[in-house]
């Protein structure tokens, strides 16, 4: 609930246990998302059975000597013998036998031999009908003992098959059609399984494992890269729909590129936040924040610009109109965006409101779930407003002066002075000069 941390009575349990000799346990906490299943999940592939043992073994110790880890576990099958009955074909065609009889043999020191089936009155499925030894009687070392009855009467069992031990295999799991274990485990510290699986990742570079041994990350690494994909192009997308509406309304090139600007710069802002605020990182809610934050900064500068334009209409020049921009909307867009961070900041700090008990709590798992999200937005949002009141109106006027600059630069390749020079010239030229050099020779003074 919202007056716990979860994660602190978590801790207590796994301190209690731990002190319980020769226990060993997993303690997973409910999944409330994505990520599935624990921080650390590597799939290793082969057809090679020894290399993929192999493999899976230095992964492990590797895993179990960081430190970081806790509730390692493997999929490599349990110690344990079970034994393989390797027949040989030909010695047994000599008595007049084969592999089928054989099989039916053994199975009378094993599992028995299916002779029928019947179902009870008092049940819906059938039960099978075997035959096999009595229970002493089924052993290993019966086979060994064991004789098949052939045309040339009872031989021995041992004289044609060979009792081998091997490995015991619970179960064989394949993935693409290649034999597959997994090593698994959880990082001590939440929010730093990224950080390890990156270091799993370059061992397993430089460890030296053979070629016919595939690697592959899944659980939280899977879900990040998928997330990085959709996210790209959830916000490409985004993109493009809020530039082709921008340019419908706005005719302009320049300013729907500089609309969009904010996006970058917001952007800017949430990596900052990261850095500052959040121990850890979730592409998931961190990308929301940013595909939500895209359509709030843009905002701000269709504001300005649409502005930009209307005075521009009234007929002031760029400079006065780019400067009356920026005087005439810092009030509402400051205000707007002091009032959407004001009613986020109760998620950055982890509020919970409890309306029923009339109480207010800090932390708690459903609390920090929108941790992430909400400080994207806040960050990328205070940000790209303070950078664009400051950026957008300079960036309004690089049309017009760039057009006077090559304009000046035309001018002087052709020999002549362009028209604001000119214009300059003249307002600097002292007016009497004009004037004395019209006056009649009568006004002039006689000379001595």
């Amino acid at each position: 609930d919202g007056t716990h941390d979860g994660r602190k009575t978590l801790e207590a349990v796994r301190t209690r246990l731990q002190q319980v000799p020769g226990l060993r346990f997993q303690i997973q906490a409910r999944e409330q998302g994505p990520p599935a299943g624990k921080d650390l999940q590597v799939a290793l592939l082969s057809d090679n059975q020894a290399a993929l043992t192999d493999a899976t073994a230095r992964l492990r110790a590797y895993v179990e000597n960081r430190g970081d880890v806790r509730e390692i576990d493997d999929t490599r099958p349990l110690p344990g013998i079970e034994y393989r009955l390797e027949v040989d074909r030909a010695e047994a065609g000599k008595y007049g036998l084969d592999v089928a009889q054989i099989g039916a043999a053994v199975q009378l020191v094993t599992n028995g031999i299916l002779v029928g089936r019947y179902r009870p009155d008092d049940a819906d499925d059938e039960v099978d009908i075997r035959v096999r030894f009595p229970k002493d009687s089924r052993s290993a070392s019966a086979i060994d003992t064991l004789r098949v009855s052939t045309p040339a009467g009872n031989v021995p069992l041992n004289l044609f098959v060979d009792r081998v031990p091997a490995p015991r295999v619970s179960q064989i799991e394949r993935l693409d059609g290649k034999r597959v274990y997994y090593v698994r485990g959880n990082a001590k510290e939440q929010g730093a399984g990224a950080a390890i699986v990156q270091d799993v990742r370059d061992w397993v570079d430089q460890a030296g494992i053979g070629s016919d041994v595939e690697v592959r990350f899944e659980g939280a690494d899977e879900d990040t890269q998928e997330a990085n994909e959709f996210f790209r192009s959830a916000a490409l997308a985004a993109l493009f729909m809020m530039a082709v509406i921008l340019l419908w309304e706005f005719n302009n090139f320049w300013q729907v590129i500089l609309t969009l600007s904010a996006v970058i710069i917001s952007t800017s802002g949430v990596l900052v936040g990261i850095q500052l605020v959040l121990p850890y990182v979730s592409i998931l809610m961190i990308g929301t924040g940013i595909v939500a934050l895209a359509g709030i900064v843009v905002n701000n500068n269709i504001v300005l610009i649409d502005t930009y334009n209307r005075l521009r209409k009234d007929g002031r020049t760029p400079e006065e109109a780019a400067i009356a921009t920026a005087a005439q909307r810092i009030r509402p867009i400051l205000l707007t965006t002091g009032t959407t961070i004001c009613g986020l900041l109760p998620m950055v700090f982890e509020m919970s409101v409890n309306f029923g008990q009339g109480a207010i709590n800090f932390g708690g798992s459903e609390a920090e779930w929108w941790v992430q999200l909400a400080t994207a937005v806040v960050f990328g949002l205070a940000f790209s407003t303070i950078m664009i009141l400051l950026v957008t109106p300079v960036w309004l006027l690089v049309p017009y002066r760039t057009g006077n600059m090559i304009r000046r630069i035309a001018a002087r390749i052709r020999g002549k002075r362009p028209a604001d020079e000119v214009r300059l010239l003249q307002d600097s030229e002292p007016a009497n000069d004009k004037v004395d050099s019209e006056k009649p020779d009568s006004a002039l003074p006689a000379a001595e």
